[in-house]
């Protein structure tokens, strides 16, 4: 879904370097966060199959570890079975 958003909103700004509203791509059903993330960063983030951007407090140390903190946002990289999941959907 947040690639429809990136697109969409890349129409919509010029220079691009404007923050793209992207919504919490944590595990939670209900989360309907929105996040405003750097394109640079979430074209970064999206990359790499097990990587991925979600609001403080969503991630879950079971399956994923921080790799780097926004303040606003995480990017979190998922491990074990979570990660081999993330690699055969992408």
């Amino acid at each position: 879904m947040n690639e429809r958003i990136v697109e969409r909103t890349q129409e919509f700004r010029a220079n691009g370097a404007a923050p793209l509203d992207v919504m919490c791509e944590c595990s939670l059903e209900a989360c309907e966060d929105m996040l405003d993330v750097p394109p640079s960063i979430y074209e970064q983030t999206r990359a790499s199959a097990t990587r991925f951007i979600v609001t403080p407090g969503h991630q879950i140390p079971e399956a994923e570890v921080v790799v780097e903190d926004h303040d606003t946002f995480l990017v979190v990289s998922k491990i074990g079975t979570g990660a081999d999941v993330a690699r055969e959907r992408a």
